[in-house]
């Protein structure tokens, strides 16, 4: 569900909306932009200043303390997680030998 990696780049601001901490241009579209640190109740990344951000379906973007890569897993090859709906790890899928979390986008975009 993540279509696209974007470079860190400055957000334009928004005025009111909570969760949205402002909206960046990709491909001719406006996303609103999400921390993905408050996301999971975790520091803001955006603290830090300009952050790499992922585009998900929606669209919407979510910014990232960093990228170690992208890969596609296929939906048979992730365990589901038992937690429900209203939690952010999806499952977990083993990739050369470790378990790697899997994150649901569309629990981490619920702000937009």
């Amino acid at each position: 569900e993540v279509e696209a990696l974007l470079p860190p780049q400055p957000l334009a601001p928004t005025p009111g909306r909570d969760a949205v901490r402002g909206v960046v241009s990709h491909r001719g579209r406006v996303l609103p932009v999400l921390d993905g640190g408050e996301a999971l109740s975790l520091p803001p990344v955006l603290a830090q200043g300009e952050c790499p951000m992922l585009r998900l379906m929606g669209p919407v973007a979510v910014a990232v303390s960093a990228v170690e890569g992208l890969r596609a897993v296929p939906l048979a090859d992730i365990t589901p997680h038992t937690a429900g709906q209203n939690h952010p790890l999806l499952g977990s899928a083993v990739l050369e030998g470790a378990v790697i979390p899997i994150l649901a986008p569309a629990w981490l975009a619920r702000g937009a």
